[in-house]
């Protein structure tokens, strides 16, 4: 792992070698976060974690991996054939932010998220990411994410907002 932004909370990029280090952790965030519904079982983050194209950040505190969130570039997820960046090789997609319930209401979510947009910036011109709650579309908001679309039960029967953020270089 490499060390992106240092503050209260340590942010580090992952490497896909480093998944099995920190898997159970992930996996714990993962299901402790989320409703049963809406969580991704464990092969399918670690599909993400270790694609050599995706960005995998981890929040640490004390030593203890508190928060992840993770993408990969838009073309790589086929239920975003849709969206009409597709095939354009310009989007990144965020799949998933998650927090130990705990820490929770503290802005790591927010660190996060900002680390990632720093390190997609480099080589993509826009994100987009699905908001399955108003909390989470407020935060994007306030990262200058906008909304895209309104999805009526996209999981299961939860809505979900598709947002999009343009980077300026």
């Amino acid at each position: 792992m490499k060390l992106i932004k240092d503050g209260i909370y340590k942010i580090f990029r992952t490497k896909p070698k480093d998944w099995e280090g920190i898997k159970r952790e992930i996996i714990k965030i993962e299901n402790s976060a989320f409703e049963e519904e809406a969580r991704q079982d464990e092969d399918d983050i670690e599909e993400t974690f270790t694609y050599d194209k995706s960005i995998c950040l981890v929040a640490v505190d004390e030593g203890l991996i508190v928060g992840y969130t993770m993408g990969a570039p838009l073309d790589w997820y086929l239920f975003l054939e849709d969206d009409p960046h597709y095939g354009k090789g310009d989007s990144f997609y965020i799949e998933s932010t998650a927090v130990l319930p705990e820490y929770q209401g503290k802005g790591i979510g927010k660190v996060m998220k900002k680390a990632l947009i720093d390190e997609v910036k480099k080589e993509y011109s826009r994100i987009t990411c699905h908001a399955t709650n108003e909390i989470i579309k407020h935060l994007n908001e306030k990262l200058g994410f906008r909304n895209l679309e309104y999805i009526k039960e996209w999981i299961e029967e939860r809505d979900a907002w598709y947002m999009e953020l343009k980077l300026l270089h």
